[in-house]
């Protein structure tokens, strides 16, 4: 059975000189999926074209950090929809911009950790607390207001399609959902007689974010902002067209 194996990562990092971006291992990481497409051989970074749908509906919170690195975390949508004879080279994924995550970054000798009453919102980056305890809270992906991120990512308000989305490469404030797009590693053709099934493992190596002013002693427990404190931060995401 062939598989296709695509491995990349969406950046969700803004920066500026007053901002250091810390990462850290994320122990725990809920996410959840609204839509998936396939996109034909017209589609960028910036554009899924002639697009088929492969998934919708609401994939419910999937700890993507409680899975082995590599394995499938979740089974989503299948190729059914594909026109046959129709290549495709692009895929596209709407996740919900709330996620639950867990864990802790070391900034020199001072650590913060996540807390569950952290103030994150779509426009906020969450706060945390100085100690090793690591508590399970809503945060959010990607740093609001940020628009030096890649072009393959954009906010959008909605996430069944029917949003209005942020520019390319930017995270509106008050959008709670994201698409992201990237090139399949070869371009897929639907086969009459195979229906390939899709799968997608992740790894929360440093998933989680964090962006630090004053310093880690400072502002670990100061008031959620947007431009600090934590937020959801690149996992590694495997998509397997098998």
């Amino acid at each position: 059975m062939k598989k296709t194996i695509l491995i990349f990562l969406f950046y969700l990092v803004f920066f500026n000189s007053k901002v250091i971006a810390l990462t850290g291992e994320a122990t725990t990481y809920g996410i959840t999926i609204t839509r998936i497409e396939l996109c034909d051989a017209t589609s960028t970074d910036t554009a899924c074209n002639g697009s088929v749908l492969l998934y919708a509906g609401d994939s419910g919170v999937v700890n993507i950090a409680s899975t082995t690195a590599g394995t499938a975390a979740a089974t989503l949508g299948n190729l059914a929809t594909a026109v046959f004879g129709t290549t495709y080279t692009y895929i596209q994924v709407t996740m919900e911009r709330a996620m639950s995550l867990a864990g802790t970054v070391v900034s020199g000798s001072d650590s913060c950790s996540t807390i569950a009453s952290n103030g994150g919102t779509d426009a906020e980056n969450g706060k945390g607390a100085a100690t090793a305890t690591e508590v399970s809270g809503t945060y959010y992906a990607g740093v609001p207001g940020g628009s030096s991120i890649s072009d393959f990512i954009n906010s959008t308000t909605a996430g069944d399609g029917t949003g209005t989305d942020s520019a390319i490469g930017a995270i509106d404030s008050g959008d709670d959902y994201f698409e992201w797009r990237e090139a399949l590693a070869a371009p897929f053709t639907m086969e009459v007689g195979r229906i390939p099934s899709v799968e997608i493992a992740f790894g929360t190596t440093t998933a989680l974010g964090y962006l630090e002013q004053a310093g880690m002693a400072t502002d670990c427990a100061e008031t959620a902002a947007a431009n600090q404190g934590f937020y959801g931060n690149i996992p590694d995401i495997t998509i397997t067209i098998e």
